[in-house]
């Protein structure tokens, strides 16, 4: 009764995971134009059960969220059609034919000309759509707030009457780059573990730490570390929000063993798809509430790039963190090309000047435009980092423009919680008790 082709014509319409059952789900229910031109891609080569294209657009293999539905589809169809065949419901497949014949089309075929076959096979489908569509709603509601289109290369298309050839010329090449970052992804997760060091900010007048930042790190079995280079590989599939709160959560931890003074704060570099999240308020409270940090000992970093995917939305998550006591600082700047026009729309609490700008000092040009950069920055009245200070010489210009902060290789190159611990550089002190939140603004 189980003859080869019962497992591709029952199990495998579409490809392994009755992946056609996932495109349909998409193409009816998806929300996002990302995943919709996805599926619309994938949709011929799936009839013919070719998958590949969703395994790794959405993707599927490494992601929590879809390995599940792809394993129990191809399970529950099986035992469907196992106990159908068994029960007389509908005969046995009788011809073995190629598996690259489209669903539908085959049960018909390999039956011997079984309608009640084919339209089994449809109700597998549907049974299948039934399956994938709650966890699929969640990758869906992920992307909302956040333009997955770019992952498939599609942001150079705003208008409806781009002919869909050329979005999808545009998109093939993205299925290359998710195979590649699925790689990377696996080949460090078997190769070692992530981990967090923590680069001091320094307070040149009175020579103390007033700050961490936490760097995510890689390490290998043999000790090697790696930058984050990787980030951009779990950025490619949709990961880099799940790095994100793991960072948040360890450097918090962490924090709470390091940080003995209420005077030094925590500070995490957040990407644009984890702070638009729209649970992302909700989540760094709980986080910091089960830690015995307070709030105004945590800051979030921020890039420009965030500003400029969704201006609106950010505003209002900036608003809502600061209300709690969450300090906000703005990361690299003075090398974005609207950096002055977001200093007058958003009030941040520091501005981190970019080691690109200290490594022209030596040049008249590069002094005076630092000195332009670290002026805007004191009209904001925030507190001005300069990041990326190795040198003497760069230390006292930097300090004679009015600078307090630094962060570099002069003072502490990035350390692991070990060895900020071993060499007692967090001043201690006692650390404020209760967590203060003037208010709590919903950010919809």
């Amino acid at each position: 009764m189980v003859i080869r082709n019962f497992y591709d014509f029952f199990t495998g319409m579409g490809g392994s995971g009755n992946t056609i059952s996932l495109v349909l789900c998409i193409l009816f229910f998806s929300k996002s134009k990302g995943y919709k031109l996805l599926a619309k891609a994938a949709f011929i080569l799936t009839i013919f059960n070719i998958n590949e294209p969703i395994l790794f657009g959405i993707p599927i293999i490494f992601n929590p969220i879809m390995v599940l539905p792809f394993l129990c589809v191809p399970l529950v169809s099986f035992m469907l059609a196992y106990g159908a065949i068994s029960m007389g419901l509908i005969p046995p497949l009788s011809e073995v034919h190629s598996w690259l014949m489209p669903p539908v089309m085959s049960g018909y075929v390999a039956s011997g000309g079984a309608v009640s076959v084919a339209v089994f096979q449809l109700f597998l489908i549907f049974v299948g759509i039934a399956i994938y569509y709650p966890f699929f709603k969640v990758m869906d509601q992920r992307s909302l707030g956040v333009d997955v289109s770019s992952i498939f290369h599609t942001h150079f298309f705003k208008g409806d009457d781009v002919p869909i050839q050329s979005k999808l010329n545009s998109f093939l090449p993205s299925i290359q780059d998710n195979i590649n970052a699925q790689r990377e992804v696996e080949k460090l997760e078997n190769s070692g573990s992530f981990l967090l060091y923590y680069q001091p900010q320094v307070d040149i007048q009175s020579a103390e730490v007033v700050a961490l930042e936490a760097l995510i790190r890689h390490e290998d079995v043999k000790g090697r570390v790696k930058g984050p280079t990787f980030l951009k590989s779990f950025g490619q599939l949709g990961l880099l929000s799940d790095v994100d709160f793991w960072v948040l959560e360890t450097a918090i931890s962490d924090a709470s063993k390091m940080v003995l003074s209420s005077n030094v704060t925590i500070s995490v570099n957040v990407s644009p798809e984890t702070m638009l999240k729209k649970d992302f308020v909700k989540s760094i409270k709980q986080v910091i509430n089960n830690s015995t940090l307070d709030y105004d000992q945590v800051e979030i970093e921020i890039t420009e790039n965030m500003l400029i995917q969704d201006e609106v939305r950010t505003a209002k998550v900036i608003q809502a963190i600061k209300a709690m006591g969450i300090s906000v600082a703005l990361d690299d700047f003075g090398t974005g090309y609207s950096s002055l026009a977001y200093l007058s729309r958003f009030e941040f609490d520091k501005i981190k000047i970019d080691r690109s700008l200290v490594e022209n000092l030596d040049t008249e040009r590069g002094r005076s435009l630092f000195d332009v950069v670290v002026q805007l920055g004191h009209i904001t009245k925030a507190k001005i980092v300069v990041e990326g200070v190795e040198t003497a010489e760069e230390l006292n210009f930097i300090q004679k423009k009015g600078v307090q902060y630094v962060q570099g290789f002069f003072f502490y190159r990035p350390m692991t919680k070990a060895q900020i611990l071993a060499e007692h550089i967090v001043p201690t002190g006692s650390s404020q008790s209760g967590k203060k939140v003037s208010s709590e603004i919903e950010v919809g």
